[in-house]
């Protein structure tokens, strides 16, 4: 582990959701899901959990 990395650094990521990326998105054949409200899906949010950790990672350069 490199020494860069300490306990509280902090890096913030803003991400505007694109009707793309709600769950109706997810299977636009799936009926189920066209009645759900327009949120962000679940497999999204962890795909831009792991690219916030890589871009904090790369800005701190703990890569």
């Amino acid at each position: 582990m490199k020494e860069t990395l300490k306990p509280g650094i902090r890096y913030e990521h803003k991400f505007t959701v694109p009707p793309s990326k709600t769950v109706p998105a997810l299977y636009p054949e799936a009926k189920e899901f066209q009645v759900m409200p327009e949120v962000f899906a679940t497999r999204f949010l962890v795909g831009l959990l792991e690219l916030t950790e890589v871009k904090k990672k790369k800005h701190w350069s703990l890569m």
